[in-house]
């Protein structure tokens, strides 16, 4: 399954490596949010996203909010253009969790 997140990755341009992330290099919720969309964009359980040892605990939480529409990071992806947000896009626009563009 990893596999494919990685393939994924790699085709919309971004590197992959594997090494440790300075833990500013990314707001966390918005990286959630990313992450979420990713699964949901290639069919993978979003349990992947949130299980039991992500997010420092807080994964069920998360797929909780998740689950009830309530997709915390999503402002932060929209404020950058990555994302519509329902409140805000054109009418009949795609919205998150399909995402405009998945680089910054």
């Amino acid at each position: 399954m990893f596999d494919r997140i990685v393939a994924f990755v790699r085709a919309i341009g971004i590197p992959v490596t594997e090494d440790v992330v300075a833990a500013d290099s990314f707001l966390p919720a918005v990286a959630v949010a990313w992450s979420y969309a990713a699964a949901v964009q290639l069919g993978i359980d979003p349990g992947v996203v949130f299980d039991e040892g992500g997010s420092h605990g807080r994964g069920p939480s998360l797929a909780q909010y998740y689950a009830m529409g309530l997709y915390i990071g999503r402002p932060e992806l929209a404020a950058a253009g990555m994302a519509r947000d329902p409140r805000t896009a054109p009418e009949g626009a795609p919205v998150y969790p399909a995402m405009v563009r998945w680089l910054r």
